[in-house]
């Protein structure tokens, strides 16, 4: 692979997915900025910021059993949600992966936007790649 800035004929991830001209890299450029804010997105939902009242939520329930068994609920949905994020992650990494200069910016862009929609909603973490 060499990293380019060519804006035709770049291949991403699948072979369907192929850049020929003004066009199809516009619109490529747009759906990747969005899967970038999507991913943001999906973090809120996997690390969300927890706040005071959070610790309250338990309060109507009546024996330890009910406690584990909404405790146990919560980590399945967590993990799940966090399983999905790591493939997400993984395809974005795909898409980076085309060694394209303007593909890479889009893929930044999105990640900012995205932080700058969701990012409060979300716990502090650092960047990774899942």
């Amino acid at each position: 692979m060499v990293f380019t800035w060519g804006p035709t004929d770049v291949c991403v991830v699948f072979q369907w997915w192929h850049i020929r001209g003004p066009r199809t890299i516009i619109a490529s450029l747009v759906g990747i900025v969005l899967l970038g804010a999507g991913y943001e997105y999906l973090r809120t939902l996997t690390y969300p910021q927890s706040t005071p009242s959070d610790k309250s939520k338990y309060g109507t329930l009546t024996t330890v059993t009910e406690f584990s068994v909404v405790e146990r609920q919560g980590k399945t949905v967590r993990s799940v949600l966090y399983e999905i994020q790591v493939i997400y992650s993984t395809f974005i990494m795909l898409i980076t992966m085309t060694y394209n200069g303007w593909i890479i910016i889009a893929v930044g862009a999105g990640a900012l936007i995205g932080h700058l929609i969701f990012g409060a909603k979300a716990q502090s973490r650092t960047m990774s790649c899942h």
